[in-house]
């Protein structure tokens, strides 16, 4: 049998590139944590470990989705809490109207009250990062209907027309939005509707409670004839009559509101629990998962010693093997 340099060093070098591969895969499973760092490491592994990444990652997604809609609902809590306060002072300002000692500051209490008509409008506008919250799927500017009046780009707004018999003010509030539910999905299989629409709050297309705030700051603000209450104009019987009865539907449509703020805090407990359970869900999961995934680390640090001594050793040995030059070739 013919023996030539090369039935040294190929033997040699086949040995030093096992040991190099080695050396590499336990410094990336060191530097990962993870045992499974390509398709032939564990391939029974494989689609269990895939599929629990692939579970672990549509959790983080629902919670995302519900950390978010956690964060709408308190803020719809916070603006209806808002919009129930000052219509319970509009309410209290009415009867205040009706007190002798009031009889005249009446224009005074009807500047307030429309002061507060124009906050209550402010507050209906709000949104949550950008999408409004009381304007049905119609959460951007431009969704609104072109036909309706917009000049604010908000979906409600406070527009003073021309004065009439029936609206001495000529204030008028119009709704831009629509009345649609949005359906949020909760998890895999539930879903839930998940905003307030502004008839659940304002009545009738979204409008009615504003009529009946107009109303009151008309019947406050001018006499019968269209001209501004003075300082010596009362309310007379037949008015105090009507003021009655409008501070009435304005304190039922307050009513109204805490209830609805109240089934608001319902929804946002839910989501809480859900988002509770998720977050444990994907603990499990992630506890699974490392059990099938990482690597053992103080095993592969050994390893990972015992190969770069492998290394050290074979390139000593390849020294002593590859000493030969050309010129040892050519006596």
């Amino acid at each position: 049998m013919r023996v030539t340099q090369f039935s040294v060093v190929n033997p040699y070098k086949q040995n030093l590139e096992d040991i190099q591969n080695r050396r590499f895969k336990n410094q990336i499973k060191m530097s990962t944590g993870k045992e499974i760092i390509g398709l032939g490491d564990a391939p029974e592994k494989i689609p269990n470990v895939k599929k629990l990444a692939a579970l672990i990652q549509q959790n983080e997604d629902y919670l995302k989705i519900i950390d978010d809609q956690i964060g709408q609902f308190q803020q719809t809590e916070n603006f209806l809490q808002a919009i129930s306060d000052k219509m319970e002072k509009i309410r209290q300002l009415a009867v205040d109207g009706t007190q002798v000692g009031n009889m005249g500051n009446l224009s005074v209490l009807g500047n307030y009250i429309k002061g507060i008509i124009t906050d209550i409008t402010r507050d209906a506008n709000a949104d949550y990062n950008g999408s409004f919250l009381f304007a049905g799927t119609k959460t951007k500017a431009e969704s609104f209907d072109p036909l309706v009046p917009n000049f604010n780009g908000m979906p409600f707004e406070l527009i003073e027309g021309e004065s009439t018999p029936a609206n001495r003010s000529g204030l008028t509030v119009v709704f831009k939005g629509n009345q649609e539910s949005r359906i949020l999905n909760k998890d895999q299989k539930t879903t839930e509707k998940v905003n307030t629409t502004s008839e659940e709050i304002f009545g009738e297309n979204g409008t009615e409670v504003f009529a009946s705030l107009i109303d009151l700051y008309n019947l406050v603000m001018y006499n019968e004839d269209g001209t501004i209450r003075g300082v010596n104009d009362v309310l007379r019987v037949d008015e105090v009559d009507k003021l009655n009865i409008i501070q009435e539907k304005i304190a039922n449509f307050s009513y109204k509101i805490n209830q609805i703020t109240s089934r608001n805090g319902g929804r946002a407990n839910r989501f809480q629990i859900l988002r509770d359970q998720i977050y444990e869900e994907n603990n499990r999961l992630k506890e699974f998962l490392s059990q099938k995934n990482d690597a053992d680390i103080a095993k592969t640090a050994l390893e990972l010693s015992k190969d770069e001594y492998a290394l050290q050793y074979s390139l000593q040995v390849g020294g002593r093997i590859l000493q030969n030059s050309l010129f040892d070739f050519l006596k």
